[in-house]
Parts: C-alpha cells; sequence; structure tokens
C-alpha cells in the first residue's frame, strides 16, 4: 500500500535549521567585540568603587581617631616623654593603637616597606612613620606634630602613587593637639581638612560625595 501524501510531502512540514560555521563565527566577533568594550568599564567602575570605600572608610577612621586624641589630650602626655625618640614616634604610637593594623613602621613608612616607593609631591611624609592598615591602606606622615599632614594610600604598594583624583593618594591635614593650629592653614583642635591643591581637593570631595 503506498504511503499516504500526507506523510511524504506536507506543505505545512517545518524543518530545523543549525547554525552555520560563518554564522557562528560572525556571532562570535560581535561578542566579542562587545566584550572589549564592555570589560574595561567594568573593571575600571569596580576599581573606581573600591578605592572610594576604602579611602572614604579609612578618612573616616582618620577623623575619628584625630578627634578622640585631641579630646583626650593624649597627644600632649605621649609627647613629653623628653625622649626624642619616643617623641618621634609619639603620634604613630597612639595612631597604632587605634587602628587594626597589618604591619607597623615607627621609623620611616618607606624604610620599614610600609610603603614601596615615594609618591611624587608627598615623599617627605612617605619617610616618616607609618602604618599598613587591616584594610591594605597605608598612612604615613605620623610624626611628632600635633599639627600635620599625613597621606593616605588606599592600595598601599601598588601602583599608580600619585596624589589626586587620577591617582590612589590623599593628602590630608591634621590637629590632633587641643588648641587651635596653623596661620597658612588654621585648623580647629581635633580637625581633618583636606591639604590645597586643586588634584588633592577634587579628590577629597569625590570620596566625601
Amino acid at each position: 500500500m503506498p504511503y499516504p501524501f500526507s506523510l511524504l510531502a506536507s506543505p505545512h512540514r517545518t524543518v530545523s535549521k543549525a547554525f552555520t560555521l560563518s554564522e557562528l563565527a560572525v556571532s562570535m566577533g560581535i561578542i566579542g567585540v562587545i566584550s572589549l568594550l564592555t570589560v574595561p568599564g567594568v573593571i575600571t567602575f569596580v576599581e573606581e568603587a573600591k578605592a572610594k570605600a576604602t579611602l572614604k572608610s579609612t578618612l573616616g577612621m582618620v577623623k575619628e581617631v584625630v578627634n578622640n586624641i585631641s579630646q583626650n589630650g593624649e597627644f600632649e602626655v605621649a609627647s613629653a616623654t623628653g625622649n626624642a625618640t619616643t617623641d618621634a614616634q609619639a603620634l604613630a604610637v597612639l595612631f597604632a593603637k587605634k587602628f587594626k593594623t597589618q604591619k607597623q613602621c615607627l621609623d620611616s613608612a618607606i624604610a620599614g616597606n610600609c610603603c614601596a616607593t615615594a609618591t611624587m609631591g608627598v615623599g617627605g611624609e612617605q619617610n616618616e612613620p607609618g602604618l599598613v592598615l587591616e584594610n591594605g591602606a597605608v598612612i604615613s606622615g605620623l610624626n611628632n606634630m600635633p599639627y600635620n599632614g599625613i597621606v593616605i594610600d588606599w592600595n598601599g604598594s601598588a601602583v599608580p602613587n600619585t596624589v589626586g583624583i587620577n591617582g590612589d593618594t590623599l593628602h590630608i591635614l591634621i590637629n590632633t593637639s587641643s588648641v587651635d593650629q596653623g596661620t597658612v592653614y588654621p585648623i580647629r583642635p581635633g580637625e581633618v581638612l583636606p591639604y590645597p591643591g586643586d588634584a588633592n581637593l577634587a579628590l577629597y570631595n569625590w570620596v566625601m560625595n
């Protein structure tokens, strides 16, 4: 018996079609182009978010510690030992007691390998005592002065080691004493301010907003 016509050639029958190699190649090429355009942007976004979060949290902790030291008169007590070496480390020792640290460089942040290299413009601060905090940020410039410029490097020894909005380093002024300090840049007791300079101010404002 011959097969019914409907089984041999139905006008409503559909035939599945697979992608050809050339179509797959074109599709993969499009995906590759999209990845090249979007992945660097995603990485940059993630890095910027990490930088902002680390700088903001570290700056917040510094403000709290500076205010606490000032209100309690701790710096005056710590720096009144009469020993030059101890005096030079007074602020670093106080900070070390109040932060969770990975490493303490009480003589020099650079010499003690808390910093890998000096950052342009703030190398003097990094040659002073410094600390590597639990979050990986490095605080340096912790000498024996109550009116003091200190440096926060959010990613420690990693590049770019530059100050400002396109860098990783923030320069700030602190007053750990119980009296007003400074004439050119006046600062009240327990206060923390951004160090003057367009790039540094831009970074500070970006972190705080």
